[in-house]
């Protein structure tokens, strides 16, 4: 069984049960003890469900405050590669947006830019690029509604991506590693950004500095997908040298300010 599916049933059981043991699920799928342990870290880690000593049990946490904790992780590294991405589009251009807390800061960047179609599933990110000034024409993919991060997915928004072809995807993403290259959490999302990637010319993935040299649950592409890779740290040095075998730009953005130079004046007393 391949690890998606196994987490995917994790999952699964955990929405008929209160408590799944560690030693139940081994049992129920055939796996051993430390591969179950490495689900749940995974799980836990996407927000999916809490580990507890022994097991894991739903999230229990309320759906505002585990939008919040992500939003607040790496925020100044988040709105700093937003507004290095959104220097790379001009007027005219048509641009894929997909959902997550490092596009929802993309939003509001890109409402300071005039003129661009964006196709997005993300309220938020429709509703921060609309609330600038206007100026810029917003598509609102539709399909199931996940209250969660405000997004839509399934079927009905993979089908209407479809209906797009655009000049850029730009997309946040769970992980980045040298070998499976890009990845997610939620194969519901990474449904939809493998859709945009197949409806544009170029690919521009954000990761902040924490999801760089790790795995998720599902493949989204391969590292050479992507036109280029905006993050807030250099990547791990193995990671570095996949991306750059894979023909990937890497823009990292610096946290510190460029020093101003000042011209210094002297007073002629001859």
């Amino acid at each position: 069984m391949l690890p998606a599916q196994r987490r995917q049933l994790i999952l699964d059981m955990l929405g008929h049960r209160q408590q799944l043991g560690v030693d139940e699920l081994a049992r129920e799928l055939n796996a051993s003890r430390e591969t179950i342990r490495r689900d749940l870290a995974v799980l836990d880690a996407a927000h999916r469900l809490r580990r507890v000593h022994g097991g894991a049990v739903p999230v229990k946490m309320g759906v505002e405050d585990a939008i919040q904790r992500r939003r607040n992780q790496h925020r100044a590294e988040k709105q700093r590669i937003a507004a290095r991405v959104a220097e790379l589009f001009e007027p005219g251009d048509s641009v894929f947006v997909d959902a997550g807390t490092t596009t929802e800061a993309l939003g509001r960047a890109l409402g300071e830019k005039r003129s661009l179609t964006v196709i997005t599933n993300s309220v938020e990110v429709a509703t921060r690029i609309w609330s600038v000034h206007g100026e810029n024409h917003v598509h609102l993919l539709g399909g199931r509604y996940n209250g969660e991060v405000s997004e839509t997915h399934g079927p009905e928004t993979v089908r209407q991506v479809g209906q797009f072809f655009a000049d850029h995807a730009v997309l946040t993403i769970g992980t980045v590693d040298a070998l499976a290259g890009f990845m997610d959490f939620s194969v519901d999302e990474a449904a939809v950004a493998m859709a945009m990637i197949d409806n544009a010319r170029s690919l521009t993935v954000l990761a902040d500095h924490s999801k760089l040299g790790r795995t998720a649950l599902v493949q989204v592409c391969k590292l050479g997908r992507a036109t280029r890779l905006v993050t807030g740290a250099p990547p791990p040095e193995d990671l570095q040298r996949a991306l750059s075998a894979a023909g990937v730009e890497v823009i990292v953005v610096d946290e510190t300010p460029p020093v101003r130079m000042q011209r210094s004046l002297t007073t002629n007393t001859g």
